[in-house]
């Protein structure tokens, strides 16, 4: 893991800190999900406002979106599929991108996000239809 997701891993207190830095996410129950890239800017979304969410597999990679109402989050990485169903259960609750290079240190299923995209769409306004 690299030093500002270790900075970011020092300041999240009660959370369960040796989880987070293995996986790189963490489950709960909460009405809202943290998205933590590798530069440490970190934006929180409520679930509330998800939209809809797709995943695809590219030949390298696999990508999740999450349609916000007013922004798009991409997830790419490898073995997402378990990240997905959490999201599409609500029950996601961080989620750090961590550094390509230690891909090979994690456990064989265990999902790795390497980036995380915030895009802003704007607010949906129903009279630009």
């Amino acid at each position: 893991m690299n030093r500002i997701s270790k900075e970011i891993l020092a300041e999240l207190d009660g959370q369960d800190k040796e989880e987070l830095e293995e996986k790189g996410f963490k489950s709960g129950d909460i009405g809202t999900v943290d998205f933590i890239k590798q530069d440490g800017t970190r934006q929180m979304f409520a679930y509330s406002q998800l939209i809809t969410s797709w995943t695809e597999k590219t030949d390298e990679h696999n990508i999740i979106k999450l349609f916000f109402s007013t922004h798009l989050v991409t997830l790419k990485g490898y073995k997402l599929t378990g990240l997905y169903e959490l999201i599409r259960k609500h029950n996601l609750e961080i989620v750090i991108a961590r550094d390509e290079r230690y891909l090979n240190t994690s456990k064989d299923n265990q999902p790795y996000v390497i980036e995380i995209d915030v895009e802003w769409k704007g607010p949906i306004d129903s009279k630009t239809k």
